[in-house]
């Protein structure tokens, strides 16, 4: 309900327009049957799966052109509707991996974690990921439970559509096949043989719904394993990134890039909560009903981040690429919440502990609200502390460009007759912004514009703009001292 009462305040980001391209290619080839449509499609769109941004496409054609609703927003409502299901899908599992007090915990700290929040508007590559995942392994909790087929079929059916969007959800097969593992050991054989009979139900329904949510591959299977081949070779991006304050390739940045950008941006009382939560499953592990939990939860925060410590691997935009493990940590730390708040008997003490609780609660709601409608450029209060202002020149926190729309509302009120407005990177978001279009108003770089409009993502600014650093903007937004946007006038 917050998301769609706000859908307006939150402008596009660096790859939607590319991502509507996929869809609308995708919806002509299966209105005409023509290959050339989906191959070598920009942004190697041949190696993601198309379901999602089909479906998106659908949805924002819906909104704009029958509902009226304004461009962008309509193109944000399957994403925010995909988070939600995602919030839910993460309380039911904290329910049954852990408890019910925990699963509120979890969801109440996915909920108020600025960057889900923001990225739940613009983000349709990540977040749909995070909830596909978590669908899964709900399915597969339940299955485990419950041995019944339908739960593993459906389990399988929500693998293959993660692995079809990103291939990178591969490694929930790993993640489960060791949860199982870990409890079939001393299991009798009655049930080891239950557990594979649906895990080949679960591998043959993956399978399918891979293929039926990929509809190329009817024709050329083969599409799949370029699209492994692709991924697996880690260096599908060769930008630089800003990372404490050095300009370095992507392929050639540091271990710690991603597990530091987590840490920056998540509230400080998630991680040590996650340990708390991680320590209370492995003692109660010694409880046959609680060795699939522990392992499902520990691996599921753990082994993506060891993924991405590959040596070569693309890292860029934060921690963005890992947002589906969010949901374990939140788990995690809803668990460690529930353990600490269950082991504390005295009535003064639990009353503080209660007290404190709420004190998080308030202050993580005052702090997304002072980050609106940058939650993705949010950083936690110690980092803030500890790194002083202008982070932008330490790191990138502002790498999308959702900030064009408050510059080009700027630019609409205060910019002359007439006047030409440069904006050198991501100015494909411009077309999005169709309420913000002064007749008056050119854009290009050519023929000596009269402003400059560039994102602080220094890594992305031509050679020649460079020098404007040290220039003065006449417009700026930024959020906690840190600078998410320049406008320079050139008069």
């Amino acid at each position: 309900m917050f998301g769609i009462l706000t859908l307006d305040a939150y402008g596009a980001s660096w790859d939607e327009p590319l991502h509507r391209t996929w869809g609308e290619a995708n919806w002509a080839y299966l209105r005409t049957g023509d290959v050339k449509l989906v191959t070598g499609l920009p942004g190697e769109g041949d190696h993601y799966g198309p379901f999602f941004y089909l479906l998106g496409y659908g949805v924002s054609r819906i909104m704009y052109d029958m509902a009226g609703m304004d461009f962008t927003a309509a193109n944000h409502v399957l994403t925010l509707v995909t988070a939600s299901i995602g919030v839910a899908c993460t309380f039911l599992l904290a329910e049954r991996l852990a408890s019910r007090r925990a699963a509120i915990a979890a969801t109440t700290l996915l909920i108020l974690l600025p960057s889900f929040r923001a990225h739940s508007q613009y983000n349709p590559k990540d977040i749909p990921l995070l909830t596909v995942v978590t669908t899964t392994l709900l399915f597969a909790t339940m299955a485990y439970r419950s041995r019944r087929a339908v739960h593993a079929a459906i389990a399988g059916g929500f693998l293959g559509l993660a692995v079809a969007m990103k291939p990178t959800a591969l490694v929930v097969v790993p993640i489960l096949i060791a949860a199982l593992s870990v409890d079939l050991v001393p299991s009798r054989r009655s049930a080891f043989r239950a557990s594979v009979r649906l895990t080949l139900i679960a591998a043959g329904a993956s399978a399918v719904s891979l293929f039926l949510s990929w509809p190329i591959l009817w024709r050329q299977p083969t599409r799949l394993l370029e699209a492994l081949a692709y991924f697996a070779r880690g260096n599908f991006w060769s930008g630089d990134v800003l990372y404490f304050g050095k300009m370095t390739p992507a392929t050639a940045l540091p271990w710690h890039y991603i597990p530091v950008m987590l840490i920056l941006t998540l509230p400080l009382a998630t991680l040590p909560l996650a340990g708390l939560g991680g320590v209370s499953l492995l003692q109660r592990a010694r409880e046959p009903e609680m060795r699939f939990p522990a392992a499902l939860l520990l691996l599921w925060a753990i082994l993506p981040l060891l993924l991405f410590l590959k040596p070569g691997l693309a890292r860029y935009d934060g921690m963005r690429q890992l947002f589906f493990m969010v949901p374990a940590l939140a788990i995690l730390a809803g668990a460690g919440w529930d353990a600490t708040g269950t082991r504390i008997r005295a009535p003064r003490w639990k009353r503080s502990f209660m007290a404190l609780s709420t004190a998080l609660v308030v202050w993580l709601c005052i702090d997304g609200a002072r980050a609106f409608p940058y939650g993705g450029s949010w950083v936690n209060a110690p980092a803030r502390t500890m790194l002083g202002p202008h982070l932008e020149r330490r790191f990138e926190i502002e790498y999308w460009g959702v900030t064009y729309r408050e510059g080009l509302r700027w630019l609409q009120e205060s910019a002359e007759p007439d006047t030409r407005i440069c904006t050198p990177v991501a100015n494909q978001l411009l077309s999005w912004q169709t309420e913000l279009a002064r007749s008056d108003l050119a854009y290009g770089c050519a023929d000596e514009p009269q402003y400059i409009m560039l994102l602080t993502r220094f890594s992305q600014w031509p050679a020649r703009f460079i020098p404007l650093r040290d220039a003065r903007p006449v417009f700026t937004v930024s959020r906690f001292g840190s600078d998410l946007l320049y406008v320079y006038s050139t008069r």
